[in-house]
């Protein structure tokens, strides 16, 4: 322990030495060390010092909405959190009157907005904690439930939720692990990839099942099952030119401002797409589209002079499929000879993401980086938003 202090008294004066030279200040009221160790027989806590001050040791303390402990067993966050969803529920007792009061689907609104929502803060952090224990708020989805669909007190719990569509917690909470570790997987700079898919001493939880492994080593079984192909993940990187420095295209929604597609004759669609033709007549043409069956994903992009498709892998989204297929139009474009080009695409959702610059997406991340290069080498480069299988003529 001693050599641990001295340690880690060695890096708080370095940060009390920075704050210093930079006009920063720690709040000492704020500050507090807490010691976490399951060793039951008597051992010293570390005596530290930050700016003259000793820094108090403590048994728990709140730290971005979750309440730790020096035993991580999450007991007094999961009281608090309990406490805190039955303050909430008061509001479904209020508003689920039997004769004036809210339907069913407005009261489970209001539970998963001001209930679940609770619940499911920072439950990949409290999920570690022993199952007796979270079984206690299992007790308050169950209550909340009864309140929304008006059930008996004898109804069993499976049929809450299979008629509030809603998942057990314990369930939930694998849930939102695994789409937390699936998009962990496109950020390997992250500092908890390497715990989460590099564990460590995985045959010393082995040996010891009364201890609870970590996250990565809880879920994985349940991340094999899904049969998801990691390496399939696109990898997550920031853009290399600054958004507001990026170059964009031109965006045409004329189209789309017509109407509805379920409301709107075809003709009406047809004669605006000759409208536009005749205005980019010495635009190059590029289509672009997106198509999934099943499983299989591919996109193309065709002008008068390049056909390209590629295939994506198994199980993506249409979303990814339409703006790969964009990105191919890209490609037509640095191969060709003009400066004028115009694209077609039937995904609204693609063409305002690029407008918007959603860079979080890999794809339109490349896709904006494209986008600038081309543009800052003189090219035009137009977006139109066309309905699909409305029959447009070449």
């Amino acid at each position: 322990m001693r050599a641990i202090e001295r340690q880690i008294q060695c890096c708080l004066n370095k940060i009390q030495g920075w704050a210093d030279e930079n006009g920063f200040q720690f709040s000492k009221s704020k500050t507090v060390c807490m010691h976490f160790c399951n060793i039951y027989t008597l051992h010293p806590d570390p005596e530290l010092k930050l700016n003259g001050s000793t820094i108090p040791v403590v048994n728990e303390t709140k730290f971005l909405g979750l309440i730790f402990d020096r035993k991580l067993s999450f007991i007094p966050h999961l009281k608090y959190l309990k406490d805190k969803c039955l303050k909430a529920m008061n509001l479904l007792r209020v508003v689920a009157h039997t004769d004036w009061g809210a339907d069913t689907d407005t009261l489970l609104r209001l539970y998963r907005s001001h209930i679940r929502s609770k619940l499911d803060y920072g439950c990949i952090i409290y999920g570690s904690a022993r199952r007796s224990y979270l079984e206690s708020l299992d007790r308050v989805q169950n209550q909340a439930l009864r309140i929304c669909l008006g059930a008996f007190r004898t109804s069993p719990i499976t049929s809450l939720h299979i008629e509030a569509n809603e998942m057990p917690l314990s369930l939930r909470r694998d849930k939102l692990a695994l789409q937390y570790i699936i998009k962990l997987k496109s950020n390997p700079a992250n500092p908890t990839y390497d715990s989460v898919f590099n564990p460590k001493y995985p045959l010393l939880f082995d040996s010891r099942p009364h201890i609870i492994p970590t996250l990565g080593l809880r879920l994985k079984q349940q991340l094999d099952e899904t049969a998801i192909q990691l390496n399939n993940i696109a990898r997550f990187s920031y853009p290399t030119t600054p958004l507001w420095a990026l170059r964009t295209a031109i965006f045409v929604y004329d189209i789309h401002d017509i109407g509805k597609k379920a409301d709107t004759q075809p003709d009406l669609y047809i004669a605006k797409y000759h409208e536009l033709q005749s205005i980019l007549c010495d635009y190059t043409k590029i289509f672009t589209d997106g198509s999934k069956d099943g499983s299989l994903v591919v996109a193309a992009a065709v002008s008068t002079a390049t056909n390209l498709s590629c295939r994506l892998p198994d199980n993506s989204s249409i979303f990814s499929a339409e703006a790969y297929a964009i990105l191919l139009a890209t490609d037509i474009i640095k191969s060709s000879i003009g400066t004028k080009f115009v694209i077609f695409s039937d995904s609204l959702s693609c063409l305002q993401a690029i407008q918007n610059r959603l860079w979080d997406n890999p794809i339109i991340l490349n896709l904006l980086n494209s986008l600038h290069t081309l543009i800052a080498a003189g090219a035009s480069i137009i977006f139109v938003w066309l309905p699909s299988h409305v029959g447009y003529p070449w």
